[in-house]
């Protein structure tokens, strides 16, 4: 197995995602409006990971909060919340020249990356559907010195 953790970026809507925006309980008009198609990010194990706010337009990633789509090898799907631990937001924040906004784009890439290394190292979602990341690689604190939004 190679060491890289992520094997295809695909911009398409898979079937099983559909039932993330339409809930049977709900008339039509009241299912959350679409952000746009939905990128898949495949892990080598077979998990497939979606941004939340790429699906519902009214979800919102934060430095407190990233919220993804994980399914499964076998289809299981699964909404998996990642955060970052308070050394590390303060640690990236003194770091840097210019402070990470609470709605920068590294924080859901960063959590996307994050998650996507966790499933493929522990080949499982988090058991409570929660991550907190409470460690980050010298390439990823070098990617966050140099991020620009």
């Amino acid at each position: 197995m190679s060491s890289e953790v992520f094997v295809a970026t695909v911009a398409t809507v898979g079937p099983g995602f559909q039932n993330i925006t339409e809930d049977a309980s709900q008339d039509a008009g009241d299912s959350p409006e679409l952000a746009g198609s939905p990128i898949e990010l495949f892990t080598e194990n077979g998990f497939c990971i979606v941004r939340i706010a790429d699906l519902q337009s009214a979800a919102v990633d934060s430095m407190s909060e990233c919220h993804f789509l994980v399914r499964d090898p076998r289809g299981k799907e699964r909404d998996v919340v990642v955060s970052f631990a308070e050394t590390i937001m303060a640690q990236l924040q003194c770091q840097k020249h210019n402070s990470l906004s609470d709605r920068s784009l590294f924080w859901p890439t960063m959590a996307e990356r994050q998650l996507a290394t966790y499933l493929w190292s522990h080949n499982d979602s988090p058991a409570d559907g929660r991550l907190v990341v409470s460690y980050l690689s010298g390439l990823d604190l070098s990617l966050a010195a140099r991020w620009i939004d």
